[in-house]
């Protein structure tokens, strides 16, 4: 993440986001963004909407302290559930290919990095957000703006298990597994650099261009997937859905694409049919 990065996902996502909510639930469209001051963040001049109505701004300095309760609260829920599915990924990939950890990491992309995040981030419930907030309240407000939220640590998908590493591994790993799964946490999420590493950071910012091009070229080199094997998958894949009395709403967006794929299938067919009548007989 750098500011440009972060600058274009305020105006390019937030700021149409929070007028789309707004106009859905009939309330103004105005909001404010409470930042940290994370060495990517721009600063609070350039995030801002073109009417003024959405914008950021930066907690005070030397606010860790109160601020941090709130941060395990939400992203060391987040962290564990991200590195839940890491972990998956390498325990398939191990029993699958049986290829070495270090060669499922290096095959990683940052596709699938983003997908778990975004995952991660879906799972985490409102009640447990809420809760988080309740930490920075004073306790009689806290108390009663949130007396009807129950969530405890344990409950829901917050705190995730590990139990399949257990099935996968021996107990020296599941050891290692559980202390990498507890390593970081209460961190702020950004690394803070002197002088020296920031000129450094910025010599290097080529390498780093570098793999984002190759990030992007493993991308291109993926085989492009017909629209008849995406029904078919999808057809697969919605049987599969109905089978385990999955949600209806995750069964109605599975079917919104089989459809989709069907439409275009036919459209395809419809093409290369008239192509193939044409052809013959023009000869």
């Amino acid at each position: 993440m750098d500011s440009k990065m972060f600058s274009d996902w305020f105006h390019q996502h937030f700021v149409p986001f929070v007028r789309r909510f707004c106009n859905d639930h009939g309330m103004e469209k105005k909001a404010l963004l409470l930042l940290d001051n994370a060495p990517s963040h721009p600063s609070s001049e350039t995030l801002k909407s073109d009417d003024g109505m959405i914008k950021a701004m930066f907690l005070p300095p030397n606010t860790t302290a109160a601020i941090q309760p709130m941060d395990q609260g939400v992203l060391d829920p987040c962290k564990r559930r991200y590195k839940r599915k890491l972990l998956a990924h390498i325990v398939l990939e191990n029993e699958s290919e049986d290829k070495s950890v270090p060669e499922i990491l290096k095959a990683c992309n940052m596709k699938q990095v983003i997908y778990w995040i975004a995952s991660a981030w879906e799972e985490a419930s409102p009640d447990s957000l809420r809760k988080a907030w309740s930490k920075l309240l004073p306790e009689s407000e806290s108390e009663s703006e949130f007396a009807d939220v129950n969530c405890s640590e344990g409950e829901g998908s917050d705190l995730p298990d590990t139990d399949f590493v257990q099935a996968a591994f021996d107990d020296e790993t599941c050891d290692a597994v559980a202390e990498w799964m507890e390593a970081d946490l209460g961190e702020p999420g950004h690394e803070l650099l002197n002088d020296d590493e920031i000129v450094e950071e910025m010599v290097d910012g080529g390498s780093n261009a570098r793999e984002d091009s190759s990030d992007e070229e493993d991308a291109a080199s993926e085989p492009n997937v017909s629209p008849s094997e995406a029904f078919s998958a999808l057809e697969v894949t919605l049987h599969w859905l109905e089978q385990k009395n999955a949600d209806p709403t995750h069964l109605l967006l599975v079917k919104k694409w089989r459809d989709e794929a069907a439409i275009i299938r036919s459209d395809s067919m419809k093409q290369t049919s008239l192509l193939s009548y044409l052809k013959h007989h023009s000869n």
